[in-house]
C-alpha cells in the first residue's frame, strides 16, 4: 500500500474546513500549518506559544496570536500557555472571532502536556480523554510495564522526606546513583524537568529541596548506564505499528544532580537485538493500552539501551518530540494528524502497511537536532555556521563547506538555542550526543552562553 490511502483519510477530515492550529510557538507552526493546507484545509488559524526562532508567520497566509508563555522553565512556561488556551484572553477571543465568525472551525495540536478540548469554544480534533493523559504520570507507569510484561528497573514510590530516600538508597543502587522522577501533582512534565539524578547519597537533601514545590513524592529507580532513546509506537483500530529507535540527547552535568536535555536525532543504529527488544516492548505496551484503557492514537517509551536489555523509564501518551524526524514530507504521513484522526474517528488504518511506510522512510532519511532553552533573555537572534574539525565545531570559513547551523534566539522561558547538522556530515551508526555535546560547547566560546562542562552517555555498543 502506498500513501494515498492515508491521504485519502485525512483530506476527507481536512478539506473544506477552517482550523485552528495549536501546541508550538508560532514560527515552527508554520509548516504544519502549510501541510494542512495542501490536505485541503479552507483556513488556518496559528495560536503560538510564543514567536520562537525563526521566520515570523506572514499575517496574509496565517492569522495568528501568540500567548504568553513565559515561566522559570520551559514546563512551567508552557503551562502558562495551556492556561491562556483553556481562559483565552479577549484580543484572542476577538481574532478568532473574525476568523471563524459562525464557530464552526476545528482545534488541531502539535503537543500539548494538558488536556485541552478547545479554545474560545471550538472544538479539539482527536482530544484525548483525560484517563490517557494520567498515563503519563511518572509515578503510575509501573502498572503499565507490570501489566505489559516486560523487563523494567526496580523502583519505590516515595514521600518528600530524605529518610525514606536514605533508607531505598541501598537496595536499588548498581553503582552509578539514583534517579528520582517527580509524580504530577501540578501537571505532567518533560524534558528533564522533574527528574534528577543523584550521584551520591549526600545529595539527597537538595534534591528533596528542588523537587518538593512541585511535587508529592517521587519514583526512586537506580541511574542506568546506557544510550537515552525512545520508541514509538501506534495504536489503531485493527493493530499496532511500531516505529524504528530514536536516540535521545539527554546530557549529563557531571558536576550537578541534573540531567541536560538537549535533543534527538535517528542518526544512531542500536545493535539489532536492542532495536528489537525495544520495538518488541511497544508492541507489548501497545497491546496492553489498548486492551486496558481502549487507547488509541501515538504513543512513545523512553528509556534506556544498555547490554542487558532495554529497560523503560517513562510513558508519553501521546504524540512524542521526536515522531517528527522519522515522517515523510508527504502531507498523507503526517503522524500527528493521523493520530489526531484515529482518536477521532476509530477506523480501521492498515498498520502493517503505515509501519512498512514509516520504517522505510526513516532507514533511508535521517535527521537530528539539538536544541534547549537557556535561562536568561536575548533580545535579537544570532545565527553562525558551523564545520567540525578535532572533535570540536568551530566557525565555518568563507571558502569551507558548511557541516550544520546554530542559533539563538528569543524564547519566553529564556533563550532558545538550537543546533542543527547537515545529515551528509555525519555517519550513520555512532550517537549523535557528541555532536550536540560540541556544539553547545561551541556556543559557550561564541557566545558566552554558559552551559559550562555536559557529556554525553557513554557509548557501551562501541567496538
Amino acid at each position: 500500500m502506498d500513501t494515498e490511502f492515508y491521504r485519502q483519510a485525512l483530506q476527507s477530515a481536512v478539506g473544506g474546513r477552517r482550523w485552528i492550529l495549536f501546541g508550538l510557538p508560532l514560527a515552527p507552526l508554520v509548516p504544519q500549518a502549510r501541510l494542512l493546507k495542501k490536505l485541503g484545509a479552507e483556513a488556518v488559524f496559528l495560536v503560538g506559544s510564543g514567536p520562537g526562532t525563526g521566520d515570523p508567520p506572514d499575517p496574509d497566509e496565517f492569522p495568528h496570536y501568540a500567548l504568553d508563555a513565559s515561566g522559570s522553565d520551559i514546563i512551567a512556561g508552557f503551562r502558562r500557555y495551556e492556561a491562556g488556551l483553556r481562559q483565552p484572553p479577549r484580543a484572542l477571543r476577538e481574532a478568532l472571532d473574525r476568523f471563524d465568525p459562525d464557530h464552526t472551525a476545528l482545534c488541531l495540536a502539535e503537543f500539548t502536556l494538558a488536556p485541552i478540548y478547545g479554545i474560545a469554544g471550538r472544538r479539539r480534533f482527536g482530544a484525548a480523554p483525560a484517563p490517557w493523559t494520567d498515563l503519563e504520570d511518572k509515578v503510575r507507569v509501573d502498572a503499565l510495564w507490570q501489566a505489559a510484561a516486560i523487563p523494567r528497573a526496580p523502583s519505590v514510590l516515595v514521600p518528600m522526606d530524605g529518610a525514606a530516600w536514605q533508607a531505598s538508597w541501598k537496595g536499588l543502587d548498581r553503582g552509578h546513583g539514583l534517579v528520582a522522577a517527580a509524580d504530577a501533582r501540578d501537571g505532567l512534565h518533560g524534558g528533564g524537568v522533574g527528574v534528577r539524578w543523584m550521584q551520591q547519597p549526600d545529595q539527597i537533601p537538595a534534591t528533596v529541596e528542588a523537587l518538593s514545590p512541585r511535587s508529592d513524592r517521587v519514583r526512586l529507580m537506580p541511574f542506568l548506564e546506557g544510550l537515552p532513546c525512545s520508541i514509538h509506537g501506534f495504536v489503531l483500530a485493527d493493530g499496532i505499528a511500531v516505529f524504528r529507535p530514536v536516540e535521545m540527547v539527554i546530557l549529563r552535568r557531571p558536576e550537578k544532580a541534573e540531567f541536560f536535555y538537549g535533543g534527538m536525532a535517528t542518526f544512531w543504529d542500536p545493535p539489532e537485538s536492542g532495536a528489537e527488544a525495544m520495538r518488541r516492548t511497544a508492541r507489548r505496551v501497545g497491546e496492553t493500552l489498548a486492551r486496558r484503557y481502549a487507547y488509541r492514537g501515538c504513543f512513545t517509551i523512553d528509556g534506556v539501551l544498555s547490554p542487558e536489555g532495554f529497560f523503560p523509564t517513562e510513558l508519553n501518551a501521546r504524540v512524542g518530540a521526536a515522531l517528527p524526524l522519522l515522517e515523510m514530507e508527504d502531507p498523507a504521513v503526517k503522524l500527528s494528524f493521523l493520530s489526531a484522526l484515529v482518536v477521532e474517528v476509530n477506523q480501521a488504518m492498515h498498520p502493517q502497511a503505515l509501519e512498512n511506510l514509516v520504517l522505510q522512510h526513516s532507514r533511508e532519511h535521517r535527521a537530528g537536532r539539538g536544541g534547549s532553552v537557556l535561562p536568561f533573555k536575548v533580545q535579537e537572534e544570532k545565527r553562525v555556521e558551523l564545520v567540525y574539525e578535532l572533535d570540536l565545531y568551530r566557525e565555518a570559513l568563507e571558502d569551507e563547506v558548511v557541516q550544520a547551523n546554530m542559533a539563538l534566539g528569543p524564547n519566553d522561558s529564556g533563550a532558545f538555542l538550537s543546533f542543527a547538522p547537515d545529515p551528509a556530515s555525519l555517519s550513520i551508526g555512532p550517537p549523535f550526543a557528541p555532536r550536540v555535546v560540541a556544539a553547545f560547547a561551541a556556543a559557550d566560546r561564541l557566545w558566552g552562553t554558559g552551559i559550562g562542562k555536559l557529556e554525553a552517555a557513554p557509548n557501551p555498543f562501541a567496538d
